[in-house]
């Protein structure tokens, strides 16, 4: 069983899938950046299945497995010339080692007294509620019912009444009829 810093890694994500052997030659003189950035994507969803495994569910809202994945990805991207194999489960063993440090930075960056996800408390954002007017808005509400209402005035007695029914009221066309005796 492989464990962790964390302990052992779970099920889930040692039975990840493992990208094919042979694919590519990573001692071929003829290895370019194009082909190693592809080689490195080819372990994407190896890699993901352990971030996911591997990064405690507190840190959730903070920093997402793909995320973690794409940074490791590029450290491995960046640091190939330190990379010393020469077979893909070599390279597949070395990008892990990149991404366990990563989490285990990440987990480190989240415990520390400041930033303990341990110490934070839901509270008052102190943002407007998105569902209260400003008081701006209000004012240009009241501006507009004024003129609404000046509007309605002008009108004779049965339209204003139609008018005030189907949008205050909120009635529909045949509950209107109905109110004033007249069908649709």
């Amino acid at each position: 069983m492989l464990t962790t810093q964390s302990g052992p890694l779970r099920a889930n994500a040692a039975c990840a899938p493992f990208p094919r052997s042979g694919q590519f030659d990573l001692c071929s003189s003829g290895f370019d950046e194009g082909r190693l950035a592809v080689l490195l994507e080819s372990f994407r969803p190896y890699l993901a299945a352990i971030a996911q495994a591997e990064l405690p569910s507190g840190l959730a809202g903070k920093v997402g497995a793909s995320d973690v994945v794409q940074d490791t990805i590029i450290k491995g991207f960046e640091r190939y010339g330190q990379f010393a194999g020469t077979t893909r489960e070599e390279a597949a063993g070395w990008l892990r080692a990149i991404l366990r440090n990563h989490i285990a930075n990440i987990v480190e960056a989240y415990t520390t007294q400041k930033r303990d996800i341990g110490r934070e408390e839901a509270g008052h954002s102190g943002l407007a509620d998105p569902w209260q007017s400003s008081p701006s808005a209000a004012a240009l509400s009241r501006e507009e019912q004024e003129r609404l209402d000046t509007a309605l005035a002008e009108l004779a007695d049965a339209p204003r009444r139609i008018i005030l029914l189907r949008h205050r009221e909120n009635l529909t066309c045949a509950e209107i009829g109905a109110r004033i005796g007249k069908s649709e």
